[in-house]
């Protein structure tokens, strides 16, 4: 995850990953690994980039993907141990 910009106590994050082209509601952090980043309820809310990279993993094409938007502040940490 990158923190684009931040106000007042929100901050705008990008999270990026690997997403299923055929369900594009998922961000993983590996193609065909299902360690999960983000997962949103709508098919469409994940932008995929074929161009950025694309992978066959046991039969199912996987795309890089990113989703951007807006969280409160104070739910983000370095702290890998806190978590």
């Amino acid at each position: 995850m990158t923190i684009l910009e931040k106000k007042g106590d929100m901050a705008k994050v990008r999270i990026s990953g690997w997403s299923l082209k055929e369900y594009p509601s998922q961000i993983f952090k590996e193609a065909g690994l299902r360690i999960e980043y983000a997962s949103f309820d709508e098919e469409k809310a994940v932008k995929l980039d074929g161009k950025s990279g694309e992978k066959t993993v046991q039969g199912n094409v996987w795309q890089k993907s990113s989703d951007e938007g807006w969280v409160p502040a104070k739910y983000l940490t370095k702290d890998i141990n806190g978590l």
